[in-house]
């Protein structure tokens, strides 16, 4: 079956757990995921070239003890 989040409780573990900051919802483009009949909106990261290995793999981790907790 699908796997449904909500992208909230995904940036709200990520802040919590690792004070990683990412953007939820449907991010401004509300029609965009209407018009595919998505309801749920979407987690977002930004990584820029500020970004650090060492970050990349907290952010790594993180969102796989995550996906361990809610038992994907």
């Amino acid at each position: 079956g699908e796997l449904k989040v909500q992208p909230e409780i995904i940036s709200e573990y990520l802040d919590k757990e690792a004070n990683i900051m990412t953007r939820s919802g449907c991010l401004c483009v509300h029609s965009w995921f209407n018009k595919r009949k998505i309801d749920i909106g979407v987690t977002r990261i930004s990584l820029y070239f500020y970004n650090t290995a060492e970050e990349i793999d907290i952010f790594l981790n993180t969102f796989d003890e995550f996906m361990n907790k809610i038992k994907y």
